[in-house]
């Protein structure tokens, strides 16, 4: 915020030959940001105990302080099978469709997709999946489409799922399909990460390929 409010009280915008600091409507119409969330998306991300309403919080924060106006809003397109498997082996996804919330800590199945511990079991684990993964798989498409110039999903970010495994919280790796339908339209995406933990899940994604 602090970055954003410095480049404000800085710029300027000339206009019938006077000059005057830039408002956040000349902001806006330099950029055209795109935010990705909706109401399921929200409910969604609270099924992660270790999460709970974080994501509510950002979104309450984002609203009070009335920057909704300043964007464009886009629900979430939940992906499909073949969008999932994109990055995440059809045994995992499929495992996922079949599961239900009960934890079996003798099911060595369970624990071989990492399923337990720091991923517990949810309810409706595929939708969770699909919604989740959706969400910045729907903010590649829509800078694909060249229909806003950032796209923003605040819920995004789940960097440690690996191929065939839940990890650190993270069930689904949006990150790695959002990539890979960022690919789609360009060939070389550049991918920074601020978390204070190591985005193992993106790096082993691509680590031995040559993409």
């Amino acid at each position: 915020m602090w970055a954003a409010h410095m480049s404000y009280i800085k710029g300027s915008v000339v206009k019938n030959g006077l000059k005057r600091q830039k408002s956040f409507e000349d902001y806006r119409n330099d950029r055209v940001v795109g935010y990705i969330c909706d109401e399921v998306l929200l409910e969604e991300c609270t099924k992660i105990p270790k999460i709970g309403l974080r994501n509510k919080f950002v979104h309450s924060l984002i609203k009070a302080y009335d920057l909704i106006p300043y964007m464009k809003l886009f629900s979430v397109s939940p992906a499909t099978m073949e969008e999932l498997c994109s990055f995440h082996s059809s045994d995992y996804i499929c495992y996922l469709k079949t599961i239900n919330e009960m934890f079996d800590p003798e099911d060595d199945q369970d624990l071989e997709f990492g399923l337990g511990y720091d991923c517990p079991m949810m309810k409706d684990m595929f939708k969770f999946a699909s919604v989740v993964g959706g969400g910045t798989i729907t903010a590649a498409k829509v800078l694909r489409n060249k229909e806003v110039d950032i796209a923003i999903n605040w819920a995004g970010g789940w960097h440690h799922a690996q191929r065939d495994e839940a990890e650190g919280f993270c069930y689904i790796n949006d990150i790695v399909l959002g990539i890979e339908e960022l690919r789609k339209e360009y060939s070389y995406i550049f991918y920074i990460d601020l978390d204070i933990h190591h985005g193992n899940g993106v790096e082993n994604a691509f680590a031995f390929t040559n993409k």
